[in-house]
């Protein structure tokens, strides 16, 4: 009851401003959500367009021509993670560019030995040696190839470790470079493979070396409103503060016909309740009659004399009998209904 008492009297009291408070904010938040629809969010959308992708793959295949129990002779080995020096001692290696088939190109590739001197982990040291390639080309790529002897290679390297000696460590790798030409796009790639060896077999590291080339193009799309947060917000906002404005107004205006100070008076009738009965008061003299200009100030002066407010609804006045003194209050709207 309170509560709804001191929102009246608020209302009564603020009515206006709090109404002109909360139009002005919700038309300031559709007006923002209006802006917003005018001039939606956009995002920036990159697109690849004509795609290229180039692969080039390097295999290994040694034939065994030299005696063993483990292979027939005559047989290739393909992609083995070793080969027996004595039994394959010739490898052949294949350097496979593969190109669209939907766009013209070209491709061609090196090849070179390079042998390193390596001490603390840095290489202070290096040979090349390039190798004879043969290479045969078609409208899907380019295929080369090479034969290595490996014995001639681990007799080179053993040569230059024993150079070396303990002041470095040496190793071999086979350099592949790979330079093409697919459509509107020039690429190429160079990567080294290691070749290792033991006293009795060698290993050739093969690989398949990617690459995709594409056209960016960017464009402006529009994103759509009913996920965009910054016009959801301001336009939920501005119609709650408008129909609460209107509200208010329309609460306000009803409230016009009852005077602010009766709502103060039946506030503070309903609020100091406690300290405030209903009775008759005797008819006050002039001498013996003090006014107080409020209901709060005369129960102030009742809790501060430990007394009793005493409202007579046949009068509509409040009073605190303190001896021969009276102190009344008496609304100037006329009589009130409250009571005990």
């Amino acid at each position: 009851m309170t509560s709804t008492l001191r929102l009246r009297y608020l209302l009564a009291k603020r009515g206006p401003a709090l109404v002109a408070t909360f139009l002005a904010v919700g038309i300031l938040l559709l007006a923002g959500a209006g802006a917003v629809y005018a001039n939606p969010p956009t995002t920036e959308i990159t697109d690849h367009t004509d795609r290229q992708t180039v692969s080039t793959e390097i295999s290994a295949a040694a034939m065994v021509t030299g005696n063993t129990s483990l292979y027939e002779r005559g047989t290739t080995l393909h992609d083995q993670p070793v080969y027996l020096l004595t039994a394959a001692p010739h490898a052949n290696i294949t350097v496979a560019t593969t190109l669209p088939t939907d766009v013209s190109g070209t491709a061609e590739h090196d090849a070179e030995l390079v042998y390193t001197a390596r001490r603390g982990g840095e290489t202070f040291w290096q040979h090349t040696e390039p190798l004879t390639v043969t290479t045969t080309s078609s409208a899907t790529g380019t295929v080369s190839t090479m034969t290595l002897s490996m014995p001639d290679i681990q007799e080179q390297l053993a040569a230059y470790q024993s150079e070396f000696g303990r002041a470095a460590t040496t190793d071999v790798a086979l350099r592949v470079s790979s330079q093409y030409t697919v459509g509107q796009y020039d690429g190429g790639s160079t990567n080294a493979y290691s070749l290792t060896f033991s006293d009795r077999w060698y290993g050739i590291e093969t690989d398949t070396v990617s690459k995709t080339h594409s056209t960016p193009v960017t464009h402006t799309r529009t994103l759509p409103l009913d996920s965009h947060l910054p016009f959801q917000l301001p336009l939920v906002g501005g119609i709650v503060f408008v129909v609460v404005g209107i509200v208010t107004g329309v609460t306000t205006r009803r409230l016009d016909a009852v005077p602010e100070d009766e709502l103060a008076d039946e506030l503070h009738h309903t609020r100091y309740g406690e300290w405030i009965s209903t009775g008759r008061l005797p008819a006050p003299t002039t001498a013996s009659t003090v006014r107080m200009e409020s209901l709060e100030a005369l129960v102030d002066v009742a809790i501060d004399s430990g007394k009793r407010v005493v409202y007579d609804p046949s009068v509509g006045r409040y009073a605190v009998l303190d001896g021969d003194v009276q102190y009344q209050y008496e609304p100037e709207t006329g009589h009130e209904s409250n009571g005990e």
